[in-house]
Parts: C-alpha cells; structure tokens; sequence
C-alpha cells in the first residue's frame, strides 16, 4: 500500500510531465475558437448529400416526424429540429454531475452544423449553458423565449440521462430551466419498440452498425471519456480531447441520421435496412410491437397497414395482433383463417380466439366446444377456461335437449 506522500509524489510527477495548453491553443488544436475564457466552440458542417454510413441525410430537409409524435398540432411540422448529446462526468447523474462538452446538430441550408462546446475549466459551466440557450433561442429563465417556431429536440436516451442533468445544471446556475417548455423527441424508445426484442442491446452503436451500416474506426470508447477531460482538467494532459470531440461529433451525426433510418422502419415495412461492412443478415423489426405502439396512439388503421404491408414476414405475435386489429373491425373473414393457421401450428392464444369467436360470432357451439376442449387440455390450471368449457357444456346440453 503506497503512502499518502508517495501517491501524492505520483500525482505530481504525472503533472509536471504534461505542458497544459492555453485556451487559445487547445481552440486552435481542435479546430474551433475560443468564445470565452474557458469555453471552447468548434462547429463542423455535414453537407446533406453524404451519407452517414449507408444512410442518406437529405431527408432532413423536410423531416417527416408523424409516425414519431402521433397527432400533432398544426403547424407543428415546420419546427426546426436540434439534435442534442452532451459527455458528461459521469452516469450517475444528480448534483455531482455536470456536462463539460454539449454538442447539437441541425440543418442549415444544404449541410447539417454540428455546434459543440467544450469547458477547460470548472468555473466556464454557466458560460456553456448560456451558449446553448443563446443557440437555441432560449432566455435564462423558467420558459423558452416567445420565438417561433420553437426548436424541437432530438436526442437518444435524452429523456432519462441528459435533459434531466442539463435541467439540474441550469437550476444549480440559477438560470431556470428553460429547455422544460421545448418538444423533446428520444428516439431510444421507439428504436426499443422495433429491435429490442431482434437485437442484443440497443446502444446507439449497436443501431449504427445494424441500422445504419456504420462501423467506428479508432473510437475513443464512451467508459473513457470522463477520465480523458478528468486527465486535461487535473493535469494538463489534452492529446485526447480531439478523440473526444469526434466521438460526440459522431454520435451526433448518428442521430441525425437514425430519424430517418428508424422512420423508414415505422412508415415503409419490408423494406431493407442498412447493411453494415460484414454481410450478415440484419434481424427484422418487431412489427407486432411497431402495431401495438400505434394502437396505443389510436391509430389502429396505420397499424393494420403497417402488418398488412410486411405480413410475408410476421411472426405469430404480429399474426395475432393483425387477427385482432381484423376482429376489432368485424373482418371475421380475415381474421379467423389466421387464428386457424396459428391455432393448427399451436398458439394457444389463436384456439382461445376461436372459442371465443364460435361461441359469440358464429354461433356454432360444437367448434367452440371443440376448441375449448383443446385449449384445457393444453393448459388445464386455467379456471377461466374450465369456466368456459362448464358453461359451454350447459349450453350444448341444453341445445340438445331442446331440438333433439
């Protein structure tokens, strides 16, 4: 165990071998200009024509953001977007956390701009949360400034770790809150909702490489980014803050470019992915989770369309879910062969349908005692379906005995 003296020996042996770089150096190094003592703004245009990965970005331009929000108000559609990332301390999140780069990215003309702020210092955090509500259009108060139209926010996992953090940074600086009144749009929910059942994990890196055909080459890993600007605060050491700066840079070009990538999944079914540099073949979607997502919206007919377009390729939770979204529309036609298919392939859920459907629809108790007896056979702790099969035994006696 090395002495407190000894460790405080190293501590400043490491110190002395690095030559901090001033402001205006580290501003040259990174390629941007220093906006203030302490802060650091380095911005990079994105022409839209380039992909990003195998993806293109000129939809951008005219974003279609309806299969996102459900209704919307009208006019909603034209405000501009701001993609928004932040590297921050720590995950843990809380008082003792705060963000010392924040990056956004939004269209402006033919290219999207991707903004950062970078803080050499502790005491620069208010000057970086001032140039983010200045980019925004935001006073330093409880509401956004009465500009129009509003930025709408785009983020990943933003609604959990990095709007809550920057909320708590602003009330810390005494500057309100105002990016509570913004629209906020977190696409790691509906990227869950169509691949966190077909994929391993979904981290924005995993959509890159299966969504957007990127693979990251000489990536500053995320888990070193707080000891990297730890390493530049403490000690002067910045060779990695370049590495850093990229990383955000990327991640936000990743954003920008999955609003498409992931709309195409929701609005077009069946049609292809991306495909990253090894030709592995991609998961599909999880339709049946994509429906569910638009009926909870109440938008049954968009999720019938959806099943309808990619049904060559449902699986028997999407199948159950399009017999029902036929049922809820009395298409008993369409959604009984389904049911059939499934029950004759061992869906308990499709036999529990047809008994229902030949008890309350069709009328035909025999096929609704057939099935009944089929599904208590399969699953005989049921009550409810024991219920079922006691009440549709009296029901065919007493048929009997009435015409026999």
């Amino acid at each position: 165990m090395a002495t407190f003296a000894q460790r405080m020996q190293r501590i400043e042996t490491r110190a002395a071998a690095f030559v901090p770089p001033t402001d205006e150096e580290l501003a040259a190094q990174l390629g941007g200009r220093l906006r203030m003592p302490g802060l650091v703004e380095i911005e990079h245009r994105h022409p839209l024509h380039l992909p990003h990965g195998s993806c293109a970005m000129d939809t951008l331009c005219r974003p279609d953001l309806d299969w996102l929000t459900g209704d919307r108000p009208a006019g909603a559609g034209h405000a501009p977007l701001v993609f928004i990332d932040t590297e921050t301390t720590g995950l843990a999140g809380g008082s003792g956390t705060l963000a010392f780069l924040i990056g956004i990215a939004r269209v402006q003309g033919a290219a999207l701009v991707v903004t950062q702020w970078l803080i050499t210092r502790f005491s620069a955090e208010p000057a970086l949360l001032q140039a983010l509500l200045d980019a925004l259009g935001c006073a330093a108060g409880s509401e956004p400034a009465a500009i129009a139209p509003r930025p709408e926010l785009v983020s990943y996992n933003g609604k959990s770790f990095d709007l809550p953090l920057l909320a708590t940074r602003l009330k810390m600086a005494r500057m309100g809150n105002a990016l509570g009144g913004l629209a906020h749009h977190d696409l790691l929910h509906p990227l869950r909702t169509a691949f966190a059942r077909r994929w391993p994990d979904c981290r924005l890196q995993t959509a890159e490489r299966l969504l957007l055909g990127l693979e990251r080459d000489d990536d500053l890993p995320g888990h070193r980014i707080p000891g990297v600007w730890a390493d530049f605060v403490q000690f002067g050491e910045a060779r990695e803050l370049g590495a850093l700066v990229q990383h955000n840079r990327v991640d936000l070009l990743s954003l920008a470019a999955l609003l498409p990538a992931l709309g195409r999944v929701f609005v077009e079914p069946g049609a292809p992915m991306a495909s990253s540099t090894t030709p592995v073949p991609q998961p599909l979607p999880d339709s049946a989770s994509i429906a569910r997502m638009q009926r909870r919206r109440r938008r049954p007919d968009r999720a019938r369309a959806h099943l309808i377009a990619a049904q060559p390729a449902l699986d028997d939770r999407a199948l159950l879910e399009l017999a029902d979204l036929h049922r809820s529309r009395g298409d008993w036609s369409l959604a009984v062969p389904i049911w059939q298919r499934l029950a004759e392939a061992g869906s308990l859920a499709a036999v529990e349908s047809l008994a229902k459907y030949h008890e309350h629809v069709s009328r035909d108790l025999s096929e609704a005692l057939r099935w009944c007896e089929t599904l208590c056979r399969a699953a005989p702790a049921d009550p409810a379906h024991a219920g079922r099969l006691r009440r549709l035994r009296q029901r065919h006696e007493r048929r009997g005995a009435l015409f026999g």
